[in-house]
């Protein structure tokens, strides 16, 4: 019966149309990138658990981190250490809520941070 369709315990999380799963996808492929050089990288814990957390500004870490994923290159000889200086400041500054926060990755890709307090990218109050 058709009219069916959408009743019960599972019309809240359809399939990829769950904001919370597109926003761990793309930080996911953003993690992919360190994986080579640092598989342990604990880049998609940090994804977790800053996504996991209801913020502000979380439904703009899917255009960044999917701009980001575009942008840069990790070579194969990074040290997880250097991936974790890269990749720590990022995800404290993702899921604070200070005015301004200091990343490795100063990129087009904070441009949708602007003006979002709680997470933005460039420094500006």
């Amino acid at each position: 019966a058709p009219s069916s369709a959408g009743a019960g315990p599972r019309s809240s999380s359809a399939g990829g149309a769950d904001p919370v799963e597109a926003q761990m996808a793309s930080c996911g492929a953003f993690c992919a990138l360190f994986d080579r050089a640092c598989p342990a990288n604990g880049c998609r814990d940090a994804c977790a658990e800053l996504l996991t957390a209801p913020r502000p500004c979380n439904a703009l870490t899917a255009p960044y981190f999917d701009c980001m994923s575009a942008g840069i290159q990790i070579s194969s000889m990074t040290s997880c250490e250097q991936i974790a200086r890269w990749l720590d400041p990022l995800f404290e500054c993702l899921g604070s809520s200070a005015s301004a926060c200091e990343t490795s990755f100063k990129d087009v890709c904070s441009e949708p941070f602007k003006g979002h307090r709680a997470c933005q990218l460039d420094g500006a109050p």
